[in-house]
This record gives C-alpha cells, sequence and structure tokens, in this order.
C-alpha cells in the first residue's frame, strides 16, 4: 500500500509517500480502506515532534473514513469512520490506502454523511461534544462561551451547544465568516483587542459570568476568568498553550 511516513521529526517536508506491506487483519484487528483522511492541527504538532509518546517510523493521521475489506463477516463491506485513541501517534495512521483498526473501536458511518464529511468531523467534534455534553453537562438555556470559536474544536464547541439549546458566546482575535458554521452557531461574537477578556464577558452576561467556558487557546493571561466568571464551576481546555495540561485535553472542575 502506499502510505504517507514519518521517520524523523520536523517539517512536513519530512514526510515521505513510499510502498509499506499491507497490514494484516487478526480476530481483534479489521482492514479499512481509507477513502479520506482529515489532516488536524494535532497531525502537524505529531510530525513536528511535540506528541512526546509517538514512536518512529510512523504513517501519522487520527481521523478516517472507509469500507471494511477484512475482519469478522459482518463488517465487511461496511462503511466506518473513527478517530483518536493511539492512531497516528503509536500505532500507524490515516494518512495511507489501508489501515489496522481495532474491530471493538468500528462504527458505522452515516449515510447522509460523505466519506469527507465523515472524516472532517473527527478530533475536533469528538473534543467538543466530550467537553460541552458529556463532561460540562450543558443544558438548554446555559451560556457556554467560547474562547477561540474561529478555530476547528472552538467552531465545534460552537456548534455543539447551541444544538443542546445553550446561549453560546463566541470570543477570537478576527471576526468570523459571515458563511461559517460557528457563525451560524454563536449568538455574541466579540473580537478581542484592547478590551480585557473579563470585560467581554462581564458585558455580554451582565455580570453573572458563563456556567461552562471552553477554551481553545488556554492562555496563562486569562486563567483569572475561569475562576472569576465560571458559575457552574467547569472549564473545559482543548489544544492549550502556556499552561502544563496534560494529555490532548484536560477539565478542571473548581
Amino acid at each position: 500500500m502506499r502510505a504517507l511516513q514519518l521517520s524523523e521529526f520536523g517539517s512536513v517536508a519530512n514526510l515521505r509517500l513510499i510502498e509499506l506491506p499491507d497490514p494484516k487483519a487478526d480476530s481483534p484487528t479489521a482492514i479499512v480502506k481509507i477513502a479520506a483522511g482529515a489532516i488536524s492541527p494535532s497531525d502537524v504538532k505529531n510530525v513536528e515532534g511535540k506528541m512526546e509518546h509517538t514512536t518512529l517510523p510512523r504513517v501519522p493521521g487520527r481521523d478516517y473514513a472507509g469500507t471494511v475489506i477484512h475482519g469478522p463477516v459482518e463488517w465487511i463491506g461496511a462503511e466506518v469512520w473513527g478517530t483518536g485513541g493511539e492512531i497516528g501517534y503509536s500505532v500507524d495512521g490515516s494518512h495511507a490506502e489501508l489501515m489496522a483498526v481495532p474491530v471493538a473501536s468500528l462504527r458505522r458511518k452515516p449515510k447522509r454523511l460523505s466519506f469527507e464529511q465523515a472524516a472532517a468531523i473527527g478530533v475536533t467534534y469528538l473534543a467538543a461534544w466530550l467537553g460541552a455534553v458529556e463532561y460540562a453537562q450543558l443544558a438548554s438555556g446555559e451560556t457556554l462561551l467560547v474562547i477561540g470559536a474561529g478555530g476547528g474544536v472552538g467552531g465545534a464547541a460552537a456548534q455543539t451547544g447551541k444544538w443542546q439549546g445553550a446561549h453560546v458566546i463566541g470570543v477570537g482575535r478576527h471576526r468570523l465568516p459571515s458563511d461559517s458554521p460557528a457563525a451560524r452557531a454563536v449568538d455574541e461574537f466579540f473580537v478581542l483587542g484592547d478590551r480585557p477578556l473579563e470585560s467581554i464577558v462581564a458585558r455580554a452576561t451582565g455580570g453573572r459570568g458563563a456556567p461552562v467556558v471552553f477554551d481553545t487557546v488556554g492562555h496563562i493571561s486569562v486563567n483569572a476568568i475561569y475562576v472569576h466568571f465560571l458559575t457552574k464551576g467547569f472549564l473545559k481546555a482543548a489544544g492549550a498553550k502556556d499552561i502544563d495540561f496534560v494529555g490532548f485535553w484536560t477539565s478542571y472542575n473548581f
């Protein structure tokens, strides 16, 4: 099979398109023919050597959609999608023609989604769902503050919050494109410029604060907002910088 392989960390120019042996199926493992694989910021960071547990050589790529060609008979021919785990880190990922996938992790792709759409959901929407729904248990009528609403995870968090019936406040350094999904999801959006983030949140919420803050930036200078404006006591940080968070996402309960 053809695959993009990383043999040393550094620039994405280090990736090489090479021929590798086809992966083999066994009782716990199925083989998926990849139809689409997304490229997320974490994939780029992986290539650059910023994911400490990645072993080399490695085929990167966390998100995928495709068709099962080898494995349990009930899965043969099934259109599937998936993301996360050790894919692309300690096991070869989706930037290849074929990928070995644990049978236990196989999930059927919704028929209404194309392969490209299914592969694009992956990490971003999983992080948003885990943060807003699974961990924070965001409820209809609550306020969700999304810091970095213009990014992939931030936009997914805004859409997830709107789907949950929340009042969504977005913050970013640049205005959202008017035709973007995030722009359609936020009820209010503020460009972070000269005004402190605390004053933006205070104005937007009438001083009450937001029950849930979903932060995709994680700069240390905004820590005060979490303590001062969290009313439900939940913070979700994804892809954070300048804070010693553990793992791809970390949750704090105050």
